[in-house]
Order: C-alpha cells, then sequence, then structure tokens
C-alpha cells in the first residue's frame, strides 16, 4: 500500500468518527427485569462445537484415517457436546440467577472469625502470650 492510500484512509476515518452526532450514555435498568436472566443457546452451540472438534482431533491424532471414522466420530461428538450444553447450561426453567446471585454476595460472617487470630499477634497490637495492657 502505498503512504497515499494509507493517508485517505486515515482521513476518511477521522472524518466520519467526528462527523457522528454526540449522544449522551444511557442505562436502560428496568429493576424487573434484574432477577430474570434471559437463556441463550451458548452453551448449546459452544459446547456442540468442541465436541465436534475433539471428535475430528481424537481419531485424527489416534492414527485412524478412514472416511467414515473422519465423518461419523465428529458428528457424534457434536450432538453429545449439544446435548450435554443444553442440559448443564441451557435448560429452561433453571434458576441461573439464584446460582450467579449466591457466588456474588459476601459471605456473612461467624463467630469464629471474630476470635483473635492465635500465633500471629492479637488485634490490640500485643505480641502473642504478652500481658494485657495495664488499666489502673
Amino acid at each position: 500500500m502505498s503512504w497515499e492510500r494509507i493517508g485517505c484512509a486515515v482521513a476518511l476515518a477521522a472524518m466520519v468518527s467526528l462527523s457522528a452526532p454526540p449522544r449522551t450514555a444511557e442505562a436502560q435498568l428496568d429493576p424487573a427485569n434484574l432477577d430474570t436472566v434471559q437463556a441463550t443457546p451458548k452453551g448449546t452451540i459452544g459446547l456442540g462445537l468442541v465436541g465436534a472438534e475433539l471428535g475430528l482431533i481424537i481419531p485424527s491424532v489416534s492414527g485412524l484415517n478412514e472416511a467414515w471414522a473422519l465423518s461419523v466420530f465428529p458428528i457424534v461428538g457434536a450432538a453429545g457436546g449439544a446435548l450435554a450444553g443444553y442440559f448443564a447450561l441451557d435448560k429452561p426453567g433453571r434458576d441461573g440467577s439464584q446460582r450467579l446471585r449466591s457466588t456474588c454476595e459476601p459471605k456473612k460472617s461467624s463467630a469464629r472469625s471474630k476470635q483473635p487470630r492465635r500465633g500471629r499477634g492479637s488485634f490490640d497490637g500485643r505480641a502473642p502470650g504478652s500481658a494485657p495492657p495495664y488499666q489502673g
């Protein structure tokens, strides 16, 4: 490419980006939709592709170079991966939001966590095993 073409491309990109009208950012937040999770077929498609790839790679690596094996095993692997993706990730009626919420919320503190750590000093700055400060 010549420098003239690169310069024209950069000038065109700058002109297009500068001619766009500025807009304010808008967050479209509806509290009713925060607890619902729409299922998409991402798990079905993704694991189907992984199954097809494994169905092609494993026979090839193991030395099975027959036409029937290189066409049947990827189809079976894709079907198995798609079924696994559907039932493990995308099945309707699963409450994925509850599982997501439980992993994002902080854990509740227990009585054990409020006890001073033994062997590493206590919370008041004293060395382990030393006497408490005189309060007279």
